[in-house]
């Protein structure tokens, strides 16, 4: 592996800490994965169990191995697995989108190009290091079978998958709050909920929280939102309880003369604002205005 200041400086099967380095993005489903090191040789006696929840870190290309910790009984440990595209399932569901231009990829010390993603390719988030976010992408050899580090942030929109800049619901936002409080939960909690709209136990949103409402999905009717929990900010989705969620600056932006179309975070047609009709603005991204409507 290229020497970076991103991944610990560890053998493989060694302890790294009482937590993952960057908050988990996998889960292994189906079956174990034994433990190996860089060369792919088994450590005997290492493995990560069906149902592990665990954190990729890189994937090697050529000898499709990806670098993870995962959780034992005495902390979380470090080491090479085979890249089991079958069993390694992702948090994020290629959520990340590229712009209109091609986008280099580097290695894990921010300086070695690559490879590059064709614009408009969609690649799965894994973490975000030092202004740069960590992607998973399809390659000849297959789907997910590559990783590096880009400077773009991507255009993702969070109604195409499970996460958004690759943070599953529930999960800490590392960097905290992405944008600005945009609203307050007043009258009652607001239990939080996964993309699908099932509870996530022990989790809720507080009567008083300013929160960042990131996200409308206009099918499910369920709002992304990052809120304070403690000393972190927790992301995740609730039920788009209008009377409950009290925006900042309700109806505040106000369309002009002419139809206004309102696209998706990839460009993609969602709807249109007519003529003089009033919207709510969340966040500004890219040079664009988010808008509930």
């Amino acid at each position: 592996m290229i020497k970076n200041n991103i991944i610990p400086d560890v053998n493989p099967g060694d302890i790294v800490g009482d937590s993952p380095t960057f908050p988990t993005n996998a889960k292994v489903v189906g079956d174990e994965l034994y433990l190996r090191d860089e060369e792919g040789n088994i450590i005997h006696g290492r493995s990560v169990d069906d149902g592990d929840s665990i954190t990729v870190l890189d994937i090697s290309y050529g000898r499709q191995l990806a670098l993870i910790q995962y959780p034992t009984g005495s902390g979380y440990r470090q080491g090479y697995v085979t890249n089991a595209t079958s069993i390694i399932k992702y948090n994020d569901n290629y959520s990340w989108v590229n712009g209109s231009t091609p986008e280099p990829v580097y290695d894990l010390d921010k300086e070695t190009q690559i490879g590059t993603l064709d614009p408009r390719e969609r690649a799965v988030i894994l973490y975000k290091v030092d202004g740069m976010t960590a992607v998973a992408y399809d390659t000849g050899k297959g789907k997910l079978t590559k990783s590096g580090l880009v400077h773009y942030e991507g255009a993702g929109s969070s109604t195409g998958g499970g996460s958004f800049n690759g943070v599953a619901s529930g999960e800490v936002v590392p960097s905290g709050f992405t944008y600005e409080n945009n609203a307050e939960v007043v009258g009652d909690e607001l239990y939080l909920r996964d993309e699908n709209g099932n509870r996530i136990q022990g989790r809720s949103v507080s009567v008083g929280d300013k929160i960042t409402v990131l996200d409308v999905s206009y099918s499910k009717q369920l709002a992304l939102v990052q809120y304070p929990a403690g000393n972190v900010v927790r992301q995740g989705y609730v039920t788009n309880a209008t009377n409950l969620i009290r925006y900042f600056n309700q109806s505040m932006w106000h369309n002009g003369s002419t139809q206004e179309e309102v696209l998706d975070e990839n460009g993609g047609h969602l709807g249109s604002l007519d003529p003089y009709e009033s919207a709510t603005p969340l966040y500004k991204k890219n040079g664009m205005i988010h808008v509930v409507y």
